[in-house]
């Protein structure tokens, strides 16, 4: 039986690359407007395991499921279509940096209007309409840019990170895959940026997958945590009922981790 709540089940998928098996049986759900950090030590499957998602690799085996339907990511494009967005750690990599921040918004799905009132074409930007809308979206994200017209290489890394996510968001995206993306920021920038993270996930009422090496952001602002070691899923836990102690054990296989409580909910 399908659980509404669910907007995401992985059953049984796995992936090898050669002789190396990435990922083992994995089984994970994400549900509606929830926030579920993925943690593991490095080559644990993370990166595998967002790429299949993402619609970049092809699980050998099982089964995915995306707003109750079985589904097969078989490219980008296609995670695009059903709503499922990634950005990674250098998220300014996506946008064009001499270009302003509202066509970096836009960028691909620009608005338009007539160039002569009385015919529908030819159609031109319609750079008032897009200027307007992007300062709005920026502002009701608490992003602070003082201009959407200047370009964004103008603009420190946390802001053009910042700048990437709402270019998303305008997408109106159900599944955000953030791959570490406070790596390449400053303290006062990642601050700024996971508060982002939390409010967007409440407020635009979206599902997040959070890849990061860092605990303390992880309990920060996910609501469950996914634990993978040498492939497979070892643990899951809530951040308010669970230690960074108790998570470190998992992710390194020492005696006195949490038990794995599948599909905590």
């Amino acid at each position: 039986m399908q659980d509404d709540r669910v907007l995401l089940r992985m059953e049984h998928v796995s992936k090898s690359f050669g002789e190396v098996r990435a990922l083992k049986d994995i089984n994970m759900v994400v549900y509606n407007q929830e926030i579920v950090g993925l943690v593991g030590g490095n080559g644990a499957g993370k990166s595998t395991l967002i790429k299949i998602i993402a619609g970049l690799l092809r699980p050998d085996s099982g089964a995915i499921f995306f707003d109750g339907e079985r589904i097969n990511i078989e490219n980008p494009r296609k995670a695009f279509e059903l709503g499922i967005y990634t950005l990674h750690q250098r998220m300014e990599e996506m946008l064009a940096p001499h270009h302003s921040v509202s066509a970096n918004i836009f960028l691909g799905n620009e608005k338009t209007k007539p160039l002569f009132k009385v015919l529908p074409w030819p159609r031109v930007l319609d750079k008032r309409k897009m200027d307007a809308y992007a300062m709005e979206l920026l502002r009701s994200l608490s992003i602070n840019i003082d201009s959407v017209k200047r370009p964004v290489v103008s603009y420190s890394g946390g802001q053009r990170q910042a700048v990437a996510l709402a270019g998303v968001l305008y997408r109106k995206p159900k599944l955000l895959l953030l791959d570490e993306p406070t790596a390449a920021l400053g303290i006062k920038e990642k601050f700024h940026l996971l508060n982002l993270i939390k409010r967007i996930g409440k407020e635009e009422k979206i599902s997040i997958i959070l890849v990061s090496h860092n605990l303390e952001e992880v309990f920060e602002v996910v609501d469950r945590i996914v634990v993978l070691r040498n492939g497979e899923i070892v643990g899951e836990c809530r951040p308010c009922s669970a230690s960074k102690e108790a998570v470190v054990s998992m992710i390194v296989g020492a005696k006195g981790g949490e038990p794995y409580a599948k599909n905590t909910q």
